[in-house]
């Protein structure tokens, strides 16, 4: 039997970036995937979900064109086409990816993948065969799975995970959703866009995206109001009737909804199958795998990556750690820093943020000092008649180290990668202020944001 050096269970974006990584390192490296290439990002997250919202945002464009001086006529969503596309993209995505790991002499292997106490992974194969594959370290990328809620069958038909959701070929005439996170938020603008009369967001605790900064939940929560979209926050969703017709749904408020269809969107859960978290002896928090910022878990010679791991929960954060975790299996010593992963929600407005909201700053620093700039001021917002939103840097007073940044508006998916590299090299807001910004664009307003924190804002009175 061969031996590798590094074996990785699952193909995701952790996983197959951390068995390329390795190989381009010179290390021989199988990869175990019991599904598909890509993992949940590819084929059933980021970026299926990410065609509906580019769609949505299309239509959103040519109904304002008339403020441009073009007279269109009515646009019309084609969900044949949309769903054609939306698998288009996800397959060229693929072969391209089932293409550098042939290139990369990459062993794939599939099969779901077992851990053995001891070493080694044993792999059962679709028609029932087994094979073993020996490596000398291992990275575990399995990633997550949606959560589900007590009392509520999810037949991903009438009642949908994402999973679901992101089968659809035609729009639900109604819909409710469960959960006014990113993923949540991000599918109920895209569905109300895209054909849906009736879209509600139901969410458990005061305000919908409740992990961000709330001036951050305020913009997107209005958005979505203007948009058609309901939100119903400090109620929960206790039971689900299925009768022939519509769904009804029960709230704590004592409330009743009655819709086509229901996403269940409230979070994820680690996916641990053929992981024997106690016969290996894995160290545990809160149910994900345990990792220091080597990747390396409590067990020698394994690592964890991604979701797995309980965060964040973001492709590229399970990307970067993969390529920490193969350089160390590889005798590195590179570690992870979380509190450098930005993230992203598309709703429309954008969102971009990375780093600690206000109140962290304030529970972490102390003093902090706080910088904004209105979208509403700045130029090529205006030209894209996109004004909605604005730019916040939070700063330790002390020494002017910025410690959080929050977009919303045009482009804030994008930009957010400017303020990664800030806050990777411990800038400071005088940094950003006289770094020069070209002239119109939406990048101005995270000077403009510096200039504030520092008391000598250039374009607000």
């Amino acid at each position: 039997m061969r031996e590798y050096d590094i074996a990785v269970l699952g193909a995701g974006p952790g996983g197959y970036v951390a068995a390329i990584w390795g190989a381009r390192l010179g290390a021989s490296v199988a990869l175990i995937e019991k599904d598909l290439i890509g993992g949940t990002c590819l084929n059933r997250g980021c970026i299926p979900t990410k065609v509906m919202t580019e769609a949505a945002e299309a239509l959103k464009v040519l109904e304002r064109a008339r403020e441009f001086g073009i007279i269109t006529s009515n646009a019309e969503v084609n969900w044949g086409r949309l769903a054609s596309r939306r698998d288009e993209v996800v397959s060229k995505l693929r072969r391209g990816l089932e293409t550098i790991l042939k290139a990369r002499k990459i062993d794939l292997i599939f099969g779901i993948g077992s851990l053995r106490p001891g070493g080694g992974i044993s792999v059962e194969r679709g028609d029932g065969s087994r094979t073993e594959v020996k490596a000398k370290k291992i990275v575990i990328a399995t990633g997550s799975i949606p959560t589900g809620l007590p009392g509520i069958d999810v037949d991903e038909d009438r009642v949908m995970t994402s999973d679901g959701a992101l089968k659809l070929t035609s729009p639900p005439r109604s819909l409710l959703v469960i959960g006014g996170g990113v993923i949540g938020c991000e599918l109920g603008w895209a569905l109300r866009k895209l054909g849906s009369k009736e879209v509600t967001i139901v969410e458990a605790l005061q305000r919908i995206l409740p992990n961000e900064d709330p001036d951050v939940s305020r913009v997107v929560a209005s958005s979505l109001e203007r948009e058609g979209v309901r939100i119903m926050t400090g109620r929960k969703v206790e039971g689900i009737e299925k009768g022939k017709g519509d769904l009804v749904a029960f709230l704590s408020s004592g409330e009743r909804i009655e819709v086509e269809k229901v996403l269940v969107a409230v979070g994820r859960s680690p996916s641990l199958e053929g992981i024997d978290t106690k016969g290996l002896g894995l160290r545990m928090e809160g149910g994900w795998i345990w990792t220091n910022d080597m990747m390396e878990t409590n067990v020698p010679g394994l690592y964890a990556i991604g979701d797995v791991t309980g965060g964040p929960l973001l492709a590229h954060a399970a990307s970067a750690q993969g390529m920490v975790a193969a350089e160390n299996a590889l005798g590195g010593r590179r570690t992870f820093k979380r509190a450098l992963v930005p993230s992203c929600i598309y709703t429309y407005p954008e969102v971009g943020r990375i780093g600690m909201t206000e109140e962290e700053a304030r529970r972490k620093a102390g003093r902090v000092k706080v910088g904004r700039f209105p979208m509403s001021a700045n130029s090529m917002a205006l030209i894209k008649g996109e004004t909605e939103g604005f730019v916040k840097m939070i700063a330790d007073e002390r020494t002017g180290e910025i410690l959080g940044v929050h977009m919303v508006g045009p482009n804030a998916t994008e930009l957010i990668s400017e303020l990664s590299l800030a806050l990777g090299m411990e800038a400071v807001a005088e940094d950003i202020s006289r770094t020069i910004h070209p002239h119109p664009t939406i990048s101005e307003a995270i000077m403009e944001a510096a200039h504030d924190l520092l008391g000598m804002a250039v374009h607000m009175p």
